[in-house]
């Protein structure tokens, strides 16, 4: 007889691989019946537990059909049972839309005197209807659930900032993930199909019911080439730009001589855009509610920067209070492990960014900490050091500290970006490197005056005269008057600070923090600690 399909309520001859290949030709789905034996109409969700259970508990049934297909008679009648079960679909399928061709299922299965018309229907028409369903199943691929693929992005994110996982453990976590995923997803559908069955839902309403495909949250996230793009496109990313600022010469083996030769190479350093790191973190709906929720104090208490004097004669925070305020740190860190032998030559000098509108129990998380620029530090030239990494910034900070400002879109709308600088911070050897002074070593050591190391063993208490941008650019003409030797030792000028005499607003030395912990744990306490 065959294997009865419930769809086309018409046997199937050939066996069980006639069978799927029925199942597979006229697209039946997504639920499956089995009608032989006792089984009454036992329903499965997933097709393939439906074609183990027929080897399971119709194996019999399976292997007879099988050897009849030896036979040509077996094979011409199982073609007859084909082409009549094709007419029958032919007429389930003759609607413009799959959705229209699942509402009429059951009208058509109970009027079996309509077979005959739909027995001559011309073959273009069951073609042109399955290519009606492929589209209409790879508009529902298309259609992902959103939230779902943000999750799976956010949890590959978070895996990446661990550090420690490599690529072929991410893939191998998505792989299984969408795994875990698709069963827990078939688990599902089969309880609500079971639970419909039972409170005699009928089958139209339990096939609408569980007619939802298996989303791949990783879908787009399958190498780091996509998981890169789909972090800028959706999470507001900001990629490093690549800067180069001179040239310098490497040596490279030469294949077919075997020798070393010069080669000259250019030497570049990262740079992360300011306007693009601010404008993220202002499409962040939470963080953009604390910087415009942040008030000055009428108690008369300090509290934050606009409980200070300078917020008062700032003409920019004056005009606009929550304009950002921008503090940078600059610091060197080992690549390698600082305490072994191939400490000091590997050091990175990196320039981080720092919202100071954030309230402190925010700005002491890591993710307040943003990256603005970073460079191996042997590239770095000497009559510049740090100054190459500050000349992007302060390009970009050119037309943020202007009244117009920058206009940004933040969730979908426009905004006007203000932002200003307002404090460097840095140890002692980032400090005089930033503000082209000498070393702490030098006889006029401190970088907020002009205080030298006989005055203060003289007095420990005693100031000099305070350092300002004018004072730092009649030391710079002296240079080229006295020389550099005199202005060396007489007020420890180096060389020109493009931080001096770029900060717009805040004077200096007054936008120059110290970072007394830093000398304190680094410096002083291990030398008292020595003595």
């Amino acid at each position: 007889m065959g294997i009865y399909c419930e769809h086309c309520k018409a046997h199937v001859r050939g066996g069980l691989s006639q069978f799927q290949t029925h199942l597979k030709i006229f697209k039946h789905g997504p639920l499956f019946y089995c009608s032989e034996g006792a089984c009454d109409k036992r329903c499965y969700v997933v097709k393939s537990s439906f074609i183990r259970h027929f080897l399971d508990s119709h194996n019999s049934t399976c292997l007879s059909d099988e050897e009849e297909t030896s036979s040509s008679q077996t094979t011409a009648s199982s073609q007859e049972s084909c082409s009549q079960s094709s007419s029958s679909v032919q007429s389930r399928h003759s609607s413009q839309s799959f959705e229209e061709a699942e509402n009429n299922v059951s009208a058509h299965t109970s009027n079996s005197q309509s077979g005959e018309e739909t027995r001559n229907a011309p073959s273009s028409e069951l073609s042109r209807n399955s290519s009606n369903v492929e589209e209409s199943s790879d508009t529902e691929e298309s259609g992902l659930d959103n939230e779902l693929q943000n999750s799976a992005a956010r949890m590959v994110l978070n895996l990446r900032r661990t550090g420690n996982v490599t690529e072929t453990a991410m893939k191998k976590f998505m792989e299984e993930t969408q795994k875990l995923s698709e069963q827990s997803a078939k688990s599902m559908r089969q309880q609500v199909v079971d639970n419909l069955t039972s409170a005699g839902v009928n089958e139209d309403t339990i096939r609408k019911s569980v007619d939802i495909g298996v989303t791949q949250p990783f879908k787009k996230l399958k190498n780091c080439q996509q998981q890169m793009k789909y972090f800028e496109e959706n999470f507001h990313l900001v990629q490093p730009e690549s800067k180069q600022f001179g040239d310098r010469y490497d040596e490279r083996l030469d294949k077919e001589t075997g020798n070393a030769l010069p080669v000259q190479v250019p030497v570049k350093f990262q740079y992360i855009s300011v306007k693009k790191t601010l404008t993220a973190v202002l499409n962040n709906k939470v963080l953009f509610d604390l910087i415009h929720s942040e008030t000055a104090g009428t108690d008369g208490k300090m509290r934050s920067f606009l409980d200070g004097s300078l917020a008062g004669e700032h003409p920019l925070i004056k005009e606009h209070p929550h304009a950002l305020r921008l503090v940078l740190y600059i610091d060197d860190f080992e690549c390698a492990n600082p305490l072994g032998s191939k400490a000091g030559p590997h050091k990175i000098t990196a320039v981080y960014l720092l919202i100071q509108n954030l309230p402190p129990e925010e700005n002491a998380r890591l993710r307040s900490i943003h990256l603005s620029a970073h460079a191996y530090r042997e590239d770095l030239p000497l009559d510049k050091l740090v100054d190459v990494l500050l000349e992007p910034f302060f390009d970009e900070l050119k037309s943020l500290e202007t009244e117009a400002g920058v206009t940004i879109l933040v969730n979908k709308e426009d905004f006007t970006l203000r932002a200003t600088l307002i404090a460097l911070a840095a140890d002692t050897l980032g400090a005089h490197e930033v503000l082209g002074l000498f070393s702490s070593s030098a006889e006029h050591f401190c970088s907020h005056c002009l205080i030298s190391k006989a005055e203060l063993h003289q007095d420990i208490l005693a100031i000099g005269e305070m350092r300002s941008k004018v004072t730092h650019l009649d030391h710079l003409r002296e240079i080229q008057t006295r020389g550099p030797l005199f202005v060396q030792r007489e007020y420890g000028v180096k060389r020109y600070s493009l931080f001096v005499h770029e900060s717009k607003f805040t004077p200096f030395p007054d936008i120059f923090v110290k970072d007394g912990l830093h000398d304190l744990l680094k410096g002083i306490a291990p030398m008292e600690l020595k003595l």
